[in-house]
């Protein structure tokens, strides 16, 4: 596995824990719904937005300092603290929409682009912040 794979797998966790909010959640409804629409009418889109957020998580985890990759992946196997991380990454993506996005902003998140920024700020700092605490774990 190199070392923007586990980038990718952090995007794929967490975009899980999103997916495994909005089946649980009623009053997402309207957002699950728009969400499918959306996803199913642009998958090269969503493909390239996955691909411009693995790279900005990459970017972030070797910012790190003392960052290392082989502490999460080791060949083509996850380690340990690295599924420890695909965890956080996925509880992230549950409490993002639980706690920090409600369905009124979750719908201002796609149409207004400082709102949009302001997040996704937010949820790189948690990446970065939780990968060091995983990291620097003994």
């Amino acid at each position: 596995m190199s070392d923007r794979d586990i980038s990718l797998e952090i995007v794929k966790a967490m975009e899980s824990g999103v997916h495994k909010h909005l089946d649980n959640s009623v009053s997402y409804m309207p957002f699950k719904l728009f969400y499918a629409i959306f996803r199913a009418a642009n998958p090269k889109m969503m493909d390239q937005v996955r691909g411009i957020v693995r790279n900005d998580i990459y970017n972030k985890l070797v910012s790190i300092p003392d960052f290392d990759f082989s502490a999460f992946t080791l060949g083509q196997e996850i380690t340990p603290k690295g599924k420890q991380l695909l965890t956080i990454s996925h509880n992230i993506g549950i409490h993002l929409l639980k706690k920090d996005l409600n369905v009124v902003s979750a719908f201002k998140m796609v149409t207004n682009a400082d709102f949009r920024n302001h997040i996704y700020s937010y949820i790189l700092d948690l990446v970065g912040r939780s990968a060091s605490r995983v990291l620097h774990q003994k």
